[in-house]
């Protein structure tokens, strides 16, 4: 697995979110989903289109299930 702070698409990121290990995150055994998305919206007839860049980092629990241990975005 590539180091989240290594992928091409976090290195893009013009305003990178503050690094997890200044949290004091356990960030063992996690997996990162790096992705953009857009949301359309109407405001007085007008449609406009917001686009945000979002990071989740994904930490496997006890029970073997999967958890959102960091939900953020950055533009």
């Amino acid at each position: 697995m590539t180091d989240i702070y290594q992928h091409p698409h976090y290195q893009s990121l013009k305003n990178k979110p503050p690094g997890w290990d200044t949290h004091g995150l356990n960030l063992d055994g996690v997996v990162y989903q790096l992705g953009k998305s857009s949301l359309s919206y109407k405001w007085r007839e007008q449609v406009d289109t917001s686009y945000v860049n979002y990071i989740l980092v994904w930490q496997k629990q006890a029970n073997g299930q999967w958890k959102i241990l960091v939900d953020t975005y950055a533009q």
